[in-house]
């Protein structure tokens, strides 16, 4: 009984891992483009005599698409991804396995649940 119950925990996490993983590549992405502009345009590395190399979002999306091409708002989404992936794969399993914990335990000396609103 307790092998099966681990078993069934295991492949839980890994559930969650997994799902976990795939969500924050999804995440980074959907907005590594918007990041990339936000970057760009702070940065402002493109100085040309002193004036910003972007006049504004839409001649920084052209300016882009112009001299990369569709592929220029992915440029350094690897890292990222990998980054992300790794992260959220191995906070979903915790999180959930410390839910699991606490609300046993909430559950078992309290009435009210004061870890409901986390769940």
């Amino acid at each position: 009984m307790a092998d099966k119950a681990h078993s069934m925990s295991t492949e839980r996490s890994f559930v969650y891992s997994a799902a976990g993983s795939v969500a924050g590549a999804m995440q980074t992405l959907f907005w590594h483009p918007l990041d990339l502009l936000k970057t760009r345009l702070q940065v402002r590395d493109g100085l040309v005599g002193g004036t910003p190399a972007y006049r504004s979002l839409m001649h920084a999306c052209t300016s882009i698409l112009r001299s990369d091409g569709a592929m220029g708002f992915l440029r350094g989404a690897l890292p990222n991804v990998l980054g992300s992936s790794l992260a959220w794969g191995i906070q979903m399993p915790i999180y959930a396995q410390l839910k699991r914990i606490l609300s046993s335990e909430s559950a078992s000396t309290s009435k009210d649940r004061p870890l409901f609103f986390f769940a």
